[in-house]
């Protein structure tokens, strides 16, 4: 992709376009299941030779490899039917499993596995792939924490208010400190930006 961004900038050229920066995007992920994302090294030696001869300043944004991490998503198992644990949280809250099928690994927050089961994280939202996560291995019963791990990307910032759930709050882990950084929303939240104008 690197290679089609110079060739765009390179026949703006040739119509007097100059570019002061060349955005090349993200690139960095993380490891969701075992796999080797490339490192910052890897993506430079990738560009060093092709991009040494430019006078556009190359800009990269490696925010998942940064945030993702960084941030979990907590839920209650609120009902257990079949092979489906259905959780308090849902595609509203993280979007990638249901637009991406992207994978999260989940886990029990009392780390129990005496009783693993096959199960999917579902949420209870009515739709057909409002999940979390499909076929995790975890001992889990009804009331349980369950972690949805690798959160801190995309998160927040897909979330919505879909089937007039209200958002999360955003709690910040500090060492052994704890303080809540965004309030979880209220349905008067909801309401809030919502008028019938009188004729």
């Amino acid at each position: 992709s690197a290679d089609k961004i110079f060739e765009l900038a390179d026949e703006l050229a040739n119509f007097d376009i100059s570019l002061e920066f060349l955005d090349l995007g993200g690139g960095l992920g993380i490891s969701y299941e075992n796999e080797v994302p490339p490192s910052p090294l890897d993506l430079i030696s990738c560009l060093e030779d092709k991009f040494k001869n430019r006078k556009e300043r190359l800009i990269l944004e490696p925010g998942r490899s940064i945030s993702a991490n960084a941030g979990v998503l907590l839920t209650k198992v609120e009902y257990i039917k079949d092979n489906f644990l259905i959780v308090d949280a849902a595609m509203n809250d993280l979007l990638r499993p249901s637009l991406y099928k992207a994978h999260h690994d989940v886990c029990n927050v009392k780390d129990k596995k005496d009783n693993l089961k096959i199960w999917n994280v579902v949420g209870p939202v009515c739709e057909s792939s409002d999940f979390l996560a499909k076929n995790a291995s975890l001992d889990a019963h009804e009331d349980d924490l369950i972690i949805v791990k690798n959160a801190g990307a995309y998160g927040f910032v897909m979330a919505s208010n879909y089937n007039s759930r209200p958002k999360a709050c955003e709690i910040l882990i500090d060492g052994d400190q704890s303080k809540i950084i965004r309030q979880r929303e209220t349905l008067d939240d909801l309401l809030e930006k919502e008028k019938i104008e009188n004729d």
